[in-house]
C-alpha cells in the first residue's frame, strides 16, 4: 500500500513538473521586462508628438499569459481630453511600441479604436434620445443593452427595445448578429425581464424573457419558492436525485408576463467532498408553472433525461401553449 501511494505521489510530482517550469519561466521573463510606469510614459510620448495630447492613460496592467507569452504586452484605457466620456481600450506591445490586437482585427491602431469609440458614443446618443424621458440607458457592450424604466409593462417594453434595434443596425461596428436588452426597475436592479433582439435579420414578433441570471429582485423569491415546492416532489419520485437552485429556462407568457413556465436540473447525487462544478450527471428536468402575483407553482411534473438539456428544453419548447412558446 504503502508503494501504491509513494507512486501516486511521484506521479503528481511528474504531472505538475511542465506546469512549474512554465511558472518559473514566466517569472524570470518578467525580470527583464519594461515596467508599467516606463510603458505608460513611453505611450504618452507616442500620444502627445504624434496624435496632438489627444488621449489620457487612464489604466495600465501587464497583460502577460501563457497565451501571450509576452512580458511587454499591457492593457490600457484612455480617455478622449475634448470628450471624456470617449474611452477605448487597447493592447499595447511595449517593447515594439505599438498596439497589438487579440483578437485578429484587420486594422489595430490607435486611431482605429478611437474611431470605433466615437461610434460607439454617438449611437448611444442616438439610442438615448430614441428611448426618450420614458426610459434611460444605463450601460451597453457588444451582448446587452441595459435600460431602467419607470414600469415593465409589456407593449413598453417592446416598442422599446424596437426603438434601440433600429438605432444599433445603422452602426457598422456592431458585429454580433443578437443582443440582450434588459430593463432595469428600482425593484429589479438586475433587471427581471429581457428581449433578444436580432440586428442582421430584425423580428417583429419580440419576445419578452425573464432574466434568469438576475439577483436581488423577484427572481430570488422565485428561485428560493420553487426549491421548497420541487425539492420534497423530487425526492418521492427520484429519491437519489439533487435538484440545482437556478433556473435552466424559463418561457413567459407573452400576453401576461406575470406568469412563465419553467425547469430546474435534477442531476445525480453530489458525491461526499466533491463540490466540483460539472461533476454531478444531469438526469432530468423539473417542470413548473409559475404565477408571480400568486407566488405560486402548478402543473409540476418530472421530465426524465434525454439525449441532452438542449434537446429536452427544446422539446418542451414545442408542446407548451402558443402564448408561452419561444420562436425557433
Amino acid at each position: 500500500m504503502k508503494i501504491l501511494i509513494w507512486v501516486g505521489i511521484g506521479l503528481v510530482v511528474i504531472a505538475a513538473i511542465p506546469f512549474l517550469l512554465l511558472f518559473l519561466g514566466m517569472g524570470f521573463m518578467q525580470l527583464f521586462a519594461i515596467s508599467e510606469k516606463k510603458a505608460m510614459n513611453e505611450l504618452t510620448d507616442i500620444i502627445r508628438t504624434q496624435y496632438d495630447s489627444a488621449w489620457t492613460i487612464k489604466k495600465a496592467t501587464r497583460f502577460f499569459n501563457e497565451g501571450n507569452m509576452n512580458p511587454n504586452m499591457f492593457y490600457m484605457e484612455l480617455q478622449a481630453n475634448q470628450e471624456p466620456k470617449v474611452t477605448f481600450r487597447i493592447y499595447w506591445d511595449a517593447k515594439l511600441k505599438e498596439p497589438r490586437s487579440s483578437y485578429g482585427e484587420k486594422e489595430y491602431t490607435l486611431n482605429s479604436q478611437y474611431q470605433l469609440a466615437l461610434e460607439d458614443y454617438a449611437m448611444q446618443k442616438d439610442i438615448e434620445q430614441a428611448i426618450g424621458d420614458e426610459a434611460q440607458l444605463e450601460y451597453i457592450d457588444y451582448w446587452k443593452v441595459k435600460i431602467a424604466v419607470n414600469d415593465d409593462e409589456a407593449d413598453f417594453m417592446r416598442k422599446t427595445a424596437q426603438k434601440v434595434t433600429t438605432v444599433i443596425r445603422k452602426y457598422a461596428n456592431y458585429r454580433t448578429a443578437h443582443m440582450d436588452v434588459i430593463f432595469l426597475t428600482e425593484e429589479e436592479p438586475d433587471g427581471l425581464y429581457k428581449i433578444e433582439i436580432a440586428l442582421t435579420e430584425p423580428r417583429d414578433d419580440l419576445y419578452i424573457g425573464l432574466n434568469t441570471v438576475a439577483k436581488g429582485g423577484e427572481l430570488d423569491q422565485i428561485k428560493e419558492k420553487c426549491m421548497e415546492v420541487l425539492t420534497p416532489v423530487l425526492a418521492s419520485q427520484r429519491p437519489t436525485y439533487d435538484l440545482r437552485d437556478a433556473l435552466l429556462e424559463a418561457w413567459v407568457n407573452q400576453k401576461n408576463v406575470a406568469q412563465f413556465y419553467g425547469v430546474l436540473e435534477a442531476t445525480s447525487q453530489k458525491v461526499k467532498g466533491d463540490e466540483r462544478i460539472g461533476m454531478q450527471q444531469y438526469e432530468g428536468l423539473m417542470f413548473f408553472h409559475y404565477n408571480m402575483l400568486a407566488h405560486q407553482l402548478t402543473e409540476v411534473r418530472f421530465v426524465e433525461a434525454g439525449k441532452s438539456i438542449s434537446d429536452d428544453v427544446k422539446a418542451l419548447n414545442a408542446q407548451l401553449p402558443a402564448q408561452y412558446r419561444k420562436p425557433e
